[in-house]
C-alpha cells in the first residue's frame, strides 16, 4: 500500500519528455503547447528531440545522462517497445515516475511485465500505460494529451479512460466545475485506485474523490484505501461494465485479469462506503455536492418553495428515492399560520404562496430552523418577480450558521445575472443549484452519503459463538476431496462439517405452510474472492431470481441488512430473525476459515416463530493457491492475535485485536486516564473523544493496521487497561506504534506484554521497521523503548522519534 516516490508525481520541480514531434502530430503538439505553461518553479527537459518548434520555452538535451538533477516525472511518449532504452541510462535512479502514454494497440502482456520489473528494480512508479497523462490545475500542470486546463476545484477525478476524462472536463466546463487533480491512470501496470485513494484522500485541498473503474487490479489494497478515506471525504465511483455484454468486451481488453460480477462489484462498493452513480452527470452532481461537506445529521426534512406545483412535483420524486418528508408537529404549524397567508393544510411541502416576498421566505425558514425538528431544508425559489434569491441566501446564510439544520436551495427560471450569483455562492461552498432536479440529487447524495458513514461507523451486536468449530478436523474432512477440478462433498461429509460449525444438518421434518424458503449460497467471484448471496427457495425462486450480495466476513449487523434487502426482505419483517442471522454468521465463518470452498448452497425453511429448518445442503471444493484468510477481500478479525498472559501479581490478562464492539469499554478506558497520562498519548490534553472519533479506533481495518488491547476482569466484567495500536501511513510508507496503559496499571508489565505481542505481530506480517514519536520529556517510555532494541534516531524540537529494524 506504498504511495512511495507519488510526492514527486504531484509537486514535480524536474519533468523530461520522450516523445517524437514530427510535423503534424497532434498529441505531441499537444504537449508542446501543454508544458511550457509551467511556472519558474518547474523546469522542463525535451530528451532528443529533434523537430521541436525553435521558440518552445523548455530546455532541449540529447540524452537523460545529460540531466544532472533528479527527475520527477519522465513523460514517455514513444512506442512501448523502445521504453528498455531508458533502463540503460546512466542515471536512470535520478527517476522517480514514469508516465507511459498511449500504446494500447502495441503492448503485449510480456513486454508490460518486463517493463514493471526493471521500473521495479531501480524503484522507478509507473503511471499507464494507456494513460493519457496528469493536470493538476492548482499548479498550473498540463502533462497531458488533454488541450485546455480544467478550473481549480476540490475534486480529484482519476479514469482509467482518457477519453472518459475528456467527456468529463468537457460537461465540466459548461457547468463551471473545477478538480484539483484529473488522473488518467491507464491500464495499472504499477500506480493503481488503491495507491491514488490513500495518497490524495490525506491531501486536504481534496474534498471529494470521484472514479471511473472499469477493472480493479488489487481487490484488497482498493477496498482498505476506500474504507479507510470515505470515513472524511466522500468517494464516489462510476463503474462501466455492469452489463454482462459490455463486461465481455472489456474482458477482452484485459489480459491476465478475469472480470468480477456487476452485482458483487455493487456490494463491495457499499461495504467500502462508495456511492455509486451511473452516468456522467451524476458522477459530476454528486461531487460537486459533497465537496460543499453540507451532509445532514440526521435524515429529517422539510421542502419549502414558493409554488404549490413544484412543491408536491419534488416530494413526489423525493418519495421513489425512498426519503420521506417529515410531519409538521401542531405547535409549528401555529406558527406557520401566522407567517404564510391560508396556510389550513400545515403539511410538508410548505407552500409560501406564489406572491411570497423575501420576508417571507426568511421568516418561514427561521420558524421552521428554530423548531430543532429538521435536519434539512431544501428551498425551491421559482424567480418571479416577487423575490431577489441572492439576498434571501445572503441573509438565510447568517441565520444558520446558528443551526446545525443544512440547507439546499433551487433557483428556477433566473436569468445570466442569477446564474453568476449562483457560481459566487457555489464557490464560497454555499449549495446553490438552478434547477429542481439538481437540488434534489444533491440532497440524495448527501443523505446517501451519511447513511452510508452511519452504517461504517454502526457498532455491530456481539456474536457470542457457545460452540466454536473445530478447524483441525474440518480441514481433515476436506483433504481428501482437493484437487485442480472442483469436487462435491459426500452427503455424509457435508453434515460433519456443517455441524462442526454449528450448522443443523438438513431433516425431512415438515414446516407450515406459512414457512418462507430461503436459498444461502456462496460462489466465488474472479476479483473479489468467495460471496454470500440470500434468495428465495422453493416454487418462488423461479419467478424471483434476485438475491442481496454480501463479502464475507459478516457481522451482526452486516447479517441483518443482508436480509432486509433480500427478495424475502419484506416478508420477513415480522418474523424472529435471530437463527437466520446466527447461520449466516455461522456461514461465513466457514467461507472465512477455508479458501478452498468453491461453492454451497444451504436450502432452508424459517417459521412465523423465527425456527429454522435445513432441507437440502450442497458443498462443493477445489484446491486452493492461497491460504485462509488471504483469500477474501476484506480482512476477518484476526482471532490467531489472541493471547493469554499472567502478571507477576497472579492477574490474569488476555490480550487480543480491538473489535467495533469495544467501543464502549473504550470509552471508559480513555476517561480512565490521568490529564498526564492523556496528553503523553495525544500530545495535548484531550477532554473528551467524539463518537466518530472512538469509532475509528476500534472500527480498524485489519489489513493494513492493527490494535490489541489488554483486558482483565472486575466484578464479572471485561475491563480495558492497555492498548497498542500500529497505525500504517502510506504517504511515508510506515508504520507507527501508539502504546498507553490506564494510571492503575502501569509498572505491573501491562505495557510490557503489549509491546512483545505487537512485536510479534509485526514480525508475523513481515513489517521490517517501526517508529514511534514520543515526547521528550515522557523519559519514562523512551527508556522503555530503548530496553526493546529501538534506537532515538532523530529529535524534532519537543518530540524523539525512534525506530526498531525487526
Amino acid at each position: 500500500m506504498s504511495t512511495k516516490n507519488l510526492d514527486q508525481l504531484f509537486a514535480p520541480r524536474c519533468l523530461a519528455v520522450m516523445a517524437d514531434f514530427c510535423p503534424g502530430g497532434y498529441k505531441e503538439q499537444l504537449l508542446i503547447n501543454n508544458l511550457p505553461q509551467l511556472d519558474d518553479q518547474h523546469r522542463v527537459y525535451f530528451v532528443n528531440s529533434p523537430c521541436l518548434p525553435p521558440d518552445i520555452k523548455a530546455i532541449q538535451v540529447d540524452s537523460l545522462e545529460q540531466i544532472e538533477e533528479p527527475i520527477d516525472i519522465l513523460i514517455f511518449a514513444r512506442p512501448l517497445s523502445m521504453v528498455q532504452e531508458i533502463f540503460r541510462c546512466r542515471n536512470i535512479e535520478a527517476v522517480a515516475n514514469l508516465i507511459l502514454l498511449g500504446f494500447t494497440e502495441e503492448s503485449s502482456p510480456e513486454l508490460q511485465q518486463e517493463i514493471l520489473k526493471q521500473a521495479r528494480r531501480h524503484r522507478i512508479r509507473i503511471l499507464g500505460s494507456n494513460s493519457i497523462g496528469l493536470l493538476i490545475p492548482h499548479q498550473r500542470l498540463n502533462a497531458s494529451y488533454h488541450p485546455t486546463m480544467p478550473h481549480r476545484g476540490k475534486i480529484a477525478l482519476i479514469s482509467q479512460s482518457g477519453a472518459l476524462i475528456t467527456s468529463i472536463l468537457d460537461v465540466a466546463r459548461e457547468q463551471n466545475i473545477g478538480f484539483s487533480h484529473v488522473i488518467s491512470i491507464g491500464n495499472l501496470l504499477d500506480i493503481d485506485f488503491g495507491d491514488l485513494i490513500d495518497y490524495l484522500g490525506g491531501n486536504e485541498q481534496i474534498a471529494t474523490v470521484a472514479l471511473y473503474i472499469e477493472n480493479i487490479k488489487n481487490v484488497k489494497k482498493f477496498l482498505s484505501a476506500c474504507r479507510s478515506v470515505s470515513r472524511v471525504k466522500p468517494v464516489i465511483v462510476l463503474k462501466s461494465g455492469r452489463h454482462p455484454q459490455i463486461q465481455s468486451l472489456i474482458q477482452q481488453r484485459i489480459t491476465g485479469q478475469q472480470l468480477g460480477s456487476s452485482a458483487v462489484y455493487e456490494s463491495a462498493f457499499r461495504r467500502a462506503g462508495i456511492i455509486s452513480v451511473d452516468n456522467i452527470n451524476q458522477l459530476l452532481t454528486a461531487s460537486i455536492t459533497l465537496s460543499t461537506r453540507n451532509i445532514p445529521y440526521g435524515n429529517r426534512f422539510a421542502l419549502i418553495s414558493n409554488s404549490d406545483a413544484l412543491g408536491i412535483f419534488a416530494i413526489d420524486q423525493l418519495l421513489f428515492r425512498k426519503l420521506v418528508p417529515t410531519p409538521i408537529d401542531k405547535e409549528l404549524q401555529d406558527q406557520l399560520a401566522t407567517i404564510i397567508p391560508g396556510n389550513e393544510a400545515g403539511g410538508n411541502p410548505i407552500n409560501i404562496g406564489a406572491t411570497a416576498d423575501n420576508q417571507r421566505f426568511i421568516k418561514t425558514t427561521t420558524a421552521i430552523l428554530q423548531s430543532g425538528n429538521f435536519d434539512t431544508l431544501i428551498i425551491l425559489m421559482v424567480i418571479n418577480g416577487f423575490i431577489k434569491p441572492h439576498e434571501i441566501v445572503t441573509e438565510m446564510e447568517k441565520i444558520r450558521a446558528q443551526f446545525p439544520t443544512k440547507i439546499f436551495y433551487a433557483w428556477l427560471g433566473g436569468s445570466t445575472f442569477h446564474r453568476h450569483k449562483a457560481r459566487d455562492f457555489i464557490q464560497d461552498d454555499i449549495p446553490v443549484y438552478l434547477s429542481q432536479q439538481e437540488s434534489l440529487s444533491a440532497y440524495y447524495y448527501s443523505e446517501r452519503y451519511r447513511y452510508k458513514l452511519t452504517k461504517l461507523m454502526a457498532i455491530p451486536p456481539l456474536f457470542d459463538d457457545a460452540a466454536p468449530a473445530h478447524k483441525g478436523r474440518a480441514r481433515q474432512l476436506l483433504a481428501p476431496f482437493l484437487g485442480e477440478e472442483p469436487a462435491i462433498l459426500p452427503e455424509t461429509i457435508t453434515r460433519e462439517l456443517l455441524q462442526i460449525y454449528g450448522i443443523p444438518a438438513p431433516t425431512t421434518k415438515r414446516f407450515p405452510e406459512t414457512a418462507v424458503e430461503l436459498t444461502i449460497t456462496s460462489r466465488w467471484d474472479p476479483e473479489f474472492g468467495p460471496f454470500i448471496a440470500l434468495g428465495l427457495g422453493g416454487i418462488c425462486a423461479p419467478f424471483n431470481s434476485d438475491t442481496s450480495i454480501m463479502l464475507p466476513p459478516l457481522n451482526a449487523l452486516l447479517a441483518r441488512r443482508m436480509i432486509s434487502k433480500s427478495p424475502a426482505g419484506e416478508i420477513l419483517k415480522s418474523y424472529p430473525l435471530e437463527k437466520l442471522d446466527e447461520l449466516l454468521l455461522r456461514f461465513s465463518t466457514l467461507l472465512c476459515d477455508f479458501a478452498v470452498l468453491w461453492q454451497a448452497r444451504l436450502e432452508i425453511q424459517l417459521d412465523e416463530s423465527g425456527k429454522l429448518r435445513h432441507k437440502t445442503a450442497f458443498i462443493q471444493v477445489k484446491s486452493s493457491s492461497v491460504e485462509a484468510p488471504n483469500h477474501l477481500a476484506i480482512m476477518p478479525y484476526p482471532s490467531h492475535y489472541q493471547f493469554r498472559e499472567t502478571l507477576a501479581d497472579g492477574t490474569r490478562v488476555l490480550i487480543r485485536p480491538i473489535k467495533p464492539e469495544d467501543e464502549e469499554k473504550h470509552f471508559a478506558f480513555f476517561h480512565s486516564l490521568s490529564r498526564q497520562t492523556n496528553y503523553y498519548r495525544f500530545f495535548s490534553y484531550r477532554k473528551k473523544l467524539s463518537h466518530e472519533q472512538i469509532t475509528r479506533f476500534t472500527q480498524i481495518d485489519y489489513d493494513r493496521e492493527m490494535a490489541i488491547i489488554a483486558l482483565v476482569e472486575e466484578n464479572d466484567q471485561e475491563k480495558t487497561i492497555g492498548v497498542n495500536r500500529l497505525a500504517y501511513y502510506p504517504q511515508e510508507d510506515r508504520y507507527e506504534f501508539a502504546l498507553v496503559v490506564t494510571d492503575d496499571w502501569q509498572d505491573k508489565g501491562v505495557g510490557k506484554i503489549l509491546m512483545e505481542k505487537l512485536l510479534y505481530i509485526a514480525r508475523d506480517r513481515q513489517i521490517k521497521t517501526i517508529y514511534g514519536n514520543i515526547l521528550a520529556e515522557n523519559s519514562k517510555m523512551i527508556q522503555f523503548c530503548l530496553r526493546f532494541g529501538f534506537k532515538e534516531y532523530l529529535s524534532e524540537g519537543e518530540v524523539v522519534l525512534v525506530k526498531l529494524d525487526l
